[in-house]
This record gives C-alpha cells, structure tokens and sequence, in this order.
C-alpha cells in the first residue's frame, strides 16, 4: 500500500471521503464523484474565514503576552524592593516595549507583523 488517498464526494450526503487503493479495489467510492484540482486543494488546505483569522491571532498574541509577563514578574519584584540590578532594570524595560509591541499588533490581518522577543 502506498499511502496515498484519493478523495470523493458522495452526491447523497455532500460528504468528503477518502480511500486508499486497495479500498477503491474494493469498490469503495464508486457512485462518488472525484475531488480534484482546485476542489480537492480547498478541502485539503482551506482558506480561514476573517474570524478564524481574528481568533488564531489572538490566541498567539495572548501567548505572548503571558510569557512577556512571566519573564516581567521576578524582575518587577526587584524593582520594586529597590533591589534589581541596571541589567535587570534594561531587561525589564526590553521586555516592557515588546509586551507594549504586542498589544499594538494588529490581529486582524492574516500575518501580523509580531515584534521580536528581547534576548533573555
């Protein structure tokens, strides 16, 4: 067997189904009609709807600003016992501007333009 799958819509149902050619040897997909070219290539790799796009960024953006966060945390913690260190207080600010960086990116595009993480 070599892996490879042909697709089919069923008429009936408006289904996608995919079989192999041992299964297709069998009979599977014969009252189905092909899925190919531009057809097979939406189904296979589809296009994300403005929403899809909208939420996708957002979860990335949300991941970004909670490690932004995390990396912050000990570091504010010095800062404000007045005990942190100048490379601590340029680290702080480095990643101060990214987290601000990435609350401007704008989300709504298909690829956002997502600011560089500071080196840690």
């Amino acid at each position: 067997m070599s892996g490879e799958y042909f697709y089919f819509t069923n008429p009936a149902d408006g289904g996608v189904y995919a079989y192999d050619e041992s299964q297709i040897a069998m009979g599977y997909g014969e009252n189905m009609v092909p899925l190919v070219g531009e057809a097979l290539e939406a189904h296979l790799h589809p296009v994300p709807t403005h929403e899809q796009i909208v939420i996708l960024n957002g979860n990335e953006q949300l991941a970004r600003t909670d490690e932004a966060s995390r990396v912050m945390a000990p570091i504010l913690v010095s800062l404000q016992l007045g005990d942190a260190t100048d490379e601590e207080t340029l680290t702080a600010k480095d990643w101060q501007t990214y987290y601000r960086a990435l609350k401007a990116v704008d989300i709504t595009v298909t690829n956002p333009d997502w600011p560089e993480k500071p080196a840690s």
